[in-house]
């Protein structure tokens, strides 16, 4: 079982997630000090995605010799990524109309915790008009 966990990428990001929610929610202020470490870790995947796609896409030109299967290649993966794109929409819409995420949430303000507040508030604060705003969406990549 421990060889099998050590192979397996998705069976380590299962166990890391629900470690993190056993951590968030047991100890919410050490999670709280965790952030940084977040952020940059998912500052990191963000570096890493366009040289990775890039290096893909060249592989993939590279290895195709003919012009027809290239175009073949190309048209089912738009196709494919249509197909899925439409079934994660129709999923995410059947869901939340099954779930009804955030229905019977009567949130009281005054009861939540003023730390997660006070940051939330003080990055609502840093954008001055909405043009900070949209260029704070762009990621910075690599």
């Amino acid at each position: 079982m421990l060889q099998r966990f050590k192979s397996s990428l998705f069976l380590q990001v299962i166990f890391a997630l629900i470690l993190g929610i056993i951590i968030g929610i047991s100890f919410h202020d050490f999670s709280l000090a965790l952030k940084p470490l977040g952020d940059g870790f998912i500052a990191l995947i963000k570096m890493l995605i366009a040289p990775i796609v890039f290096c893909v896409v060249v592989l993939g030109l590279y290895g195709a010799n003919d012009l027809k299967k290239m175009g073949k290649v190309g048209a089912k993966t738009i196709l494919y990524f249509e197909i899925v794109t439409s079934i994660a929409l129709v999923l995410g819409i059947v869901i939340a109309y099954v779930f009804k995420p955030g229905v019977g949430m009567n949130i009281d303000i005054t009861q939540l915790d003023r730390k997660d507040l006070n940051v939330y508030t003080e990055r609502a604060h840093t954008m001055s008009s909405g043009s900070d705003f949209l260029l704070h969406i762009i990621p910075k990549t690599f």
